[in-house]
């Protein structure tokens, strides 16, 4: 459990955490909804120095959970879960 952090959420009801696994370069970041009944927004901060990744460049995570995949770019970015369609992402971070 020593490769667990908790993260930065702008919405307190919008968990965020990232799991790491040193060597392996398999970093997921995993993002859950604590609202069982709305929908809510929020903004995450990715640890990029962390993760090895450089602010100015895109990135890929995918959304073990559905397959779909989407390219961020720098450490702030838009998260929306929906408890009715989807309340949470385990995205792996794609390198």
């Amino acid at each position: 459990m020593d490769n667990l952090v908790f993260r930065n959420s702008e919405n307190p009801q919008v968990l965020f955490f990232t799991k790491t696994a040193p060597g392996w370069r398999n970093d997921l970041l995993i993002v859950a909804n604590l609202d069982p009944a709305r929908a809510q927004e929020t903004v995450v901060t990715v640890p990029l120095a962390e993760l090895g990744l450089d602010g100015d460049t895109p990135y890929v995570v995918e959304d073990l959970l559905t397959g779909a995949r989407y390219s961020w770019r720098g450490a702030r970015n838009y998260v929306r879960l929906d408890p009715t369609l989807q309340p949470g992402h385990v995205f792996r971070l794609q390198r």
